[in-house]
């Protein structure tokens, strides 16, 4: 059974003042990278009107490259 979560304030006001650009900054290595994409989805799915930009290192950056969230 999942548990009702209070929104935070700081996630209420981003979401009510229509966050537009994002920047998701990830670890450089592909295996850390992996671990964060649930975190990219989250996002996407809080600010879906926002653009994404994506910071990773040259390893990891294959990941991203036809990404359609980013």
């Amino acid at each position: 059974m999942a548990k009702n979560r209070e929104v935070s304030p700081v996630r209420e006001l981003c979401i009510s003042n229509g966050v537009k650009k994002i920047i998701f900054i990830t670890p450089s290595n592909i295996g850390d990278v992996i671990f964060t994409l649930t975190s990219l989805d989250y996002l996407k799915q809080t600010f879906k009107d926002a653009s994404f930009t994506v910071v990773s290192g040259p390893a990891a950056s294959v990941l991203f490259c036809h990404d359609p969230r980013v």
